[in-house]
């Protein structure tokens, strides 16, 4: 897969719209995103999803990402 695969992206969006549903309000739930974010690739064997988003991109999500 090349980097920033939309697909792999797509995916994480996904997870992220279905935990940004469930927490509230939605200021602090994304900051809980992007944080998330970080620790689900820090977590990741090899830092796989490093090689798919980096830090910047992870501040510049909104929230209409999400949607």
């Amino acid at each position: 897969m090349k980097p920033h695969d939309p697909k792999r992206l797509n995916k994480l969006r996904k997870q992220l719209k279905d935990k940004a549903e469930r927490e509230t309000p939605k200021k602090i739930c994304l900051k809980n995103l992007k944080r998330s974010v970080k620790a689900i690739r820090a977590t990741e064997n090899n830092a796989t999803l490093s090689r798919y988003i980096s830090d910047r991109e992870i501040e510049k999500l909104t929230l209409k990402d999400f949607e």
